[in-house]
């Protein structure tokens, strides 16, 4: 498990907005330090030193994640999103 960063604030209601020490690949699986699944990498915005990602939750409480650690699986970084 790889540590992505710290949750800074939940966007526009539904999305979880992530200060990240690297670039994740978009739909990468984003968990808790309890391995327990948060949700879904749709973007990453910023700076490339230090990016932002934006995390689609998918868990109903995902507003507790506020302040707290986030990671993703090195295996998991690598898949690629399914383009039509």
């Amino acid at each position: 498990m790889r540590k992505l960063g710290k949750v800074l604030k939940v966007s526009l209601g539904k999305y979880l907005l992530v200060r990240a020490g690297f670039a994740p690949r978009e739909g990468a699986l984003v968990y808790d330090r309890r391995m327990r699944k948060i949700g879904t990498v749709y973007d990453v915005i910023g700076p490339v030193a230090r990016p932002y990602v934006v995390v689609v939750p998918q868990i109903p409480d995902f507003e507790s994640l506020v302040f707290s650690e986030v990671y993703v699986k090195p295996h998991e970084m690598l898949k690629r999103r399914r383009r039509r």
